[in-house]
């Protein structure tokens, strides 16, 4: 096991990294995972290439108690959320790429926020946009914040976004089938949706609470 309360997994030469029981250059087992012990876990950074998520379970991610941050911030960097299994659960996620996120899962945050910036250099790159590929569900105990400056957010299968105080789109949203937004899930009365783009429907339905 190993305890820290800041741990950082970085890789210098561009390679890709793996999280949860993948084949890439680094690969952070789920095993491996569930014996870290720290209130933040930072995974690459501007020297990694891309970052591959597969399944993580509450179990795996419950030794991290504030924050998994992962970052692909360097030239066409990417974040893929995967899995044969549904979802990926952490206390708090950030997820940063400078050429985009896509999500193929749910996502969960226990205790937290969950933030995809899927533009972090804010020059135009070849994807740059936060795509959510799969029917998937966002579900925040705190915050879901989107981010993708210049490819937007982009929803080509049912997405619901559910958080316990607000939900941020911050760039122009294209939706190509059914977009559920709920904030303020506790009733706390301190929740709100907020979105700085357009927004293109393409006929598709937006449910809001």
């Amino acid at each position: 096991s190993l305890a820290a309360s800041e741990l950082s997994l970085f890789v210098s030469d561009e390679g890709d990294i793996g999280v949860g029981d993948l084949d890439k250059e680094i690969d952070l087992s789920k095993d491996e995972l569930e014996r870290i012990s720290a209130s933040i876990l930072n995974i690459g950074d501007e020297t990694a290439g891309d970052i591959y998520v597969n399944d993580i379970s509450a179990a795996n991610s419950a030794g991290i108690s504030d924050l998994v941050r992962m970052e692909s911030s360097g030239d066409a960097g990417k974040i893929v959320f995967q899995g044969a299994g549904v979802s990926s659960t952490f206390n708090a996620l950030e997820a940063v790429a400078s050429d985009g996120i896509e999500v193929k899962v749910s996502l969960y945050s226990l205790l937290g926020d969950i933030t995809l910036e899927g533009d972090s250099d804010n020059t135009i790159d070849t994807n740059d946009k936060v795509e959510i590929a799969s029917s998937s569900t966002l579900v925040s105990a705190r915050d879901v914040n989107i981010d993708a400056t210049n490819g937007g957010i982009v929803v080509n299968d049912d997405l619901v976004i559910e958080a316990d105080r607000n939900i941020s789109l911050n760039d122009i949203l294209h939706i190509s089938s059914e977009l559920s937004l709920f904030a303020d899930q506790n009733d706390s009365g301190e929740g709100a949706i907020s979105t700085q783009g357009d927004i293109i429907t393409n006929n598709n339905n937006i449910n809001l609470r």
